[in-house]
């Protein structure tokens, strides 16, 4: 995924659902105490991005998720 958003800081655990979504939460962790900063600077709430996946790709059919049903 490609994305010029300046508020998608330091995405962490994507995941695709049954529904061929793809859930990006941005948890901004770089602007916590833990990287070296001198104060908390995570402006909340955090966002979820979602992206709906295609079922094919450049006329190749894409699976399913890992909990979802298996291709033919």
């Amino acid at each position: 995924m490609l994305t010029s958003d300046d508020e998608f800081i330091s995405p962490d655990g994507s995941f695709i659902s049954v529904d061929r979504k793809l859930y990006i939460p941005v948890t901004q962790s770089r602007r916590t105490r833990l990287f070296g900063n001198k104060q908390d600077m995570v402006k909340r709430p955090w966002k979820i991005y979602v992206v709906d996946l295609p079922e094919t790709f450049g006329g190749i059919k894409l699976g399913a998720s890992l909990n979802g049903p298996s291709l033919p």
